[in-house]
């Protein structure tokens, strides 16, 4: 529950930025050995690259930013650390996964954070055939939704239900809620 204390914004003026970020390996022996997470995930502001602060599960949370334009930066998955970080040793595969997102797909990640706001920047999925005599082979998609941003709400509220980010959220919740109404009136 420590958690709770450190994360939290730490004046009104900050703000805090959530990307959800999936990695699925079709090997099972390799999926028995290598955890299905990024061990680094960042943004850029500018020239700024800003490494993720916390973590829940595929939610990677980038808290207390100043006011500014953000967008993806790097999403780095280590192949040479296993489950319970065991090394794996084999000279032929790559050290690094590192999804192949196309310059579109970043422009769509581009934000403006305002002082003291939410901002959930999409999902990334990336696709990792990893065997142990080939290739990897990796693929990747970015998606943005109001589905997937009341998943994020939700799994950060859920997560930190303590913390000041959780009554961002709420708040962000109820005008996504006001917003998906306000489409399905549209579609009828």
């Amino acid at each position: 529950m420590s958690a709770c204390f450190t994360f939290n914004p730490r004046s009104s003026r900050l703000s805090l930025i959530i990307v959800s970020a999936t990695l699925e390996k079709d090997e099972p022996f390799v999926n028995e050995l290598i955890d299905p997470g990024f061990q680094k995930v960042t943004l850029f502001r500018g020239e700024k690259e800003i490494t993720y602060s916390e973590k829940s599960g595929h939610f990677y949370y980038f808290q207390n930013l100043p006011p500014g334009q953000y967008e993806l930066g790097n999403l780095i998955h280590l192949l040479n650390k296993g489950n319970a970080g065991h090394p794996i040793a084999n000279n032929h595969m790559p050290q690094t996964i590192e999804p192949p997102l196309t310059r579109e797909d970043r422009m769509k990640t581009i934000v403006n954070v305002e002082p003291g706001s939410i901002h959930f920047l999409g999902e990334v999925q990336v696709k990792a055939n990893v065997t142990v005599k080939n290739p990897i082979d990796i693929s990747a998609s970015f998606s943005k939704s109001i589905e997937a941003e009341k998943r994020a709400m939700n799994h950060l509220m859920r997560s930190y239900p303590r913390s000041g980010w959780s009554e961002l959220a709420k708040d962000r919740l109820k005008s996504l809620n006001v917003i998906s109404i306000g489409d399905s009136v549209i579609e009828q």
